[in-house]
């Protein structure tokens, strides 16, 4: 990828994430748990897609947030908190996929505190 290529699809993938987050609290406000964990496992991976295109220049197909967080060396912390949103992605999308819907607001509030802090330890490494 050319680098002034690779800086625009690099700004478009944050975006994407910021605005997926805004998303995640405006479903939380209205009480939207399940898309708003959604929007929330949305908005760290594409932070994360946005770094790994920074730091490589390639993009890599895949929702697997642990995977991503370790493509760019994230901390600890971070992984930790990438392992429990890692199956919201299936969880939220497929009705069939549990019984009964595990995103209460307290749930809700854990993950998209997650997703911020993912969005915040990405958002100071793109800054390098």
């Amino acid at each position: 990828m050319k680098m002034k290529e690779e800086v625009n699809v690099v700004k478009k993938w944050i975006e994407k994430a910021e605005r997926d987050l805004d998303n995640s609290e405006f479903n939380f406000n209205h009480e939207r748990y399940e898309e708003a964990c959604f929007f929330a496992q949305q908005s760290a991976e594409k932070i994360l897609k946005a770094l790994d295109i920074q730091k490589s220049g390639n993009f890599v197909k895949s929702h697997d947030l642990v995977f991503l967080a370790k493509q760019v060396n994230a901390s600890v912390d971070i992984i930790v908190r990438c392992r429990k949103l890692k199956p919201v992605y299936t969880e939220s999308r497929y009705p069939d996929f549990l019984d009964v819907s595990p995103y209460t607001k307290e749930k809700s509030v854990e993950i998209v505190n997650d997703a911020k802090e993912i969005l915040k330890w990405a958002r100071k490494q793109l800054k390098n």
